[in-house]
């Protein structure tokens, strides 16, 4: 089975700066230690945020390829850990903190990592599966009725996140074990997106728009809907 891919990162009509970025390895997913993709989403202002995602990506990407454990979800953790270490030194008088969520494919294996409300989606059998959880206080306040999604539409940029890269210097990501088969795909994502695009409107996408127009699709309809946050997405499937 071939892995296929297609990745977008966009300012948005309404902000000047991209703080989103994604990163994509090296490796092959056919043999260890695997293709690893990351999107994340800095949070400092402009020149800062773009610099802080830019930076945790790249780390990100480094440190995985360099690890020595067999283990590949130790390595990720590892991975996420180093690069929260190394905002964390930078930044840490400051609130630049970075999201981010990451994709490990090797052979039918799927490992997921996320720290903050970039997201990790599984789209298998026309259903979409959200694999991370948000560490947001928002999403709390959702919960309980408290908020709306059209709050944080117009209020993103003022959010708490409570869990990060640059928090501390031992993070812990969260990680998720999957299997990734024949015309199943994953979608990473920054809020950018799935602030703007319910789980349901994502899952009927994916479900009629061909694979390698998805991407272009989720952005263009985001643009047009006023969208007020960078949006990133990457898009990984396998096929015969």
């Amino acid at each position: 089975m071939k892995l296929v891919y297609r990745a977008r990162s966009e300012a948005g009509p309404v902000r000047p700066h991209n703080e989103d970025c994604y990163v994509v390895g090296e490796g092959s997913p056919d043999i260890p230690p695997g293709q690893l993709f990351v999107v994340c989403d800095g949070r400092g202002g402009p020149n800062v945020g773009e610099v802080a995602a830019r930076l945790a990506a790249d780390t990100i990407i480094a440190t995985y390829y360099a690890a020595n454990e067999l283990d590949p979800t130790q390595a990720l953790l590892k991975s996420f850990q180093t690069a929260s270490e190394q905002i964390y030194h930078q930044w840490s008088r400051t609130s630049t903190r970075v999201t981010a969520a990451a994709a490990l494919v090797m052979a039918e294996q799927l490992v997921i990592a996320s720290a903050g409300d970039c997201r990790a989606y599984h789209f298998h059998d026309q259903r979409l599966e959200l694999i991370t959880t948000d560490h947001t206080f928002y999403r709390t306040l959702i919960q309980d009725g408290m908020l709306t999604r059209q709050d944080v539409q117009m209020y993103t940029s003022g959010i708490t996140r409570l869990h990060a890269l640059g928090d501390e210097i031992d993070l812990k990501a969260d990680v998720f074990q999957q299997v990734l088969q024949q015309n199943e795909a994953v979608l990473l994502c920054t809020d950018g997106l799935h602030d703007y695009v319910e789980g349901e409107e994502i899952q009927e996408i994916l479900s009629t728009v061909p694979r390698a127009e998805a991407v272009d699709h989720f952005i263009d309809l985001i643009t047009e809907r006023g969208g007020r946050d960078n949006v990133t997405a990457v898009l990984i499937w396998r096929e015969a």
